[in-house]
């Protein structure tokens, strides 16, 4: 049956109730290609159908599962926003550690920083040494851990196969790129303070340090 509902024409397949052993048909689905109308048509909906079917045992009411989907929403948008807290304090305190075992590293390497300075390299080439070094650091973490993650996303997406058919699990090329991203971009923000002690170093002083 077609109708016209808000200015729209409205399609439904509606079966005999005599088929279901019933006096009244009870319940009709309708389906709409844009769900940002589902609120405005639901009511009018269940109004023209009341009267086109001439109910006599109450009226149609609408189930409408917007509400509901935008609740699930919700609870999504919750959990991510838990997760990337956790992932946030987790850069951090790997960003603490490399950033503790750089400053050890410029300690240990005093002697020679004093010697390259006195062989004539800049406060910015120590800086840029040491910034280098710490993003490789974290970049090289941040390589094993997603590989780690392909392992573990592939297992599951193998696993989920013999649960679901059709399914695909995979890791996006984009996600994995923009995690080397950040991974690099920890190193070189929590390599500042260690570079920055390195290329103040005073040659004589460095080069005297036992």
């Amino acid at each position: 049956k077609t109708f016209g509902v808000g200015g729209l024409p409205i399609t439904t397949n509606i079966s005999l109730a005599v088929n279901f052993n019933t006096d009244e048909i009870s319940n009709i689905v309708f389906r709409v290609n844009d769900t940002s109308l589902s609120q405005t048509l639901g009511p009018e909906l269940a109004r023209r159908m009341t009267e086109i079917s001439g109910l006599q045992q109450g009226e149609y009411q609408v189930a409408d599962a917007t509400e509901a989907f935008n609740e699930v929403q919700q609870m999504f948008g919750f959990i991510t926003t838990i997760i990337s807290a956790i992932a946030g304090i987790s850069l951090f305190v790997g960003g603490t550690g490399v950033m503790n075992i750089m400053l050890v590293s410029v300690t240990e390497r005093t002697r020679e920083i004093g010697l390259r300075k006195a062989l004539g390299a800049t406060r910015a080439n120590i800086l840029i040494q040491f910034l280098i070094e710490s993003m490789i650091l974290t970049l090289l973490g941040g390589v094993i851990g997603l590989t780690i993650a392909t392992g573990l996303t592939a297992i599951a997406g193998l696993l989920l196969q013999g649960l679901i058919a059709g399914i695909e699990v995979g890791v996006s090329i984009p996600v994995a790129l923009f995690s080397l991203a950040v991974s690099a971009s920890v190193g070189m923000i929590f390599g500042v303070l260690p570079a920055n002690k390195a290329s103040k170093l005073d040659p004589i002083e460095a080069l005297r340090y036992e």
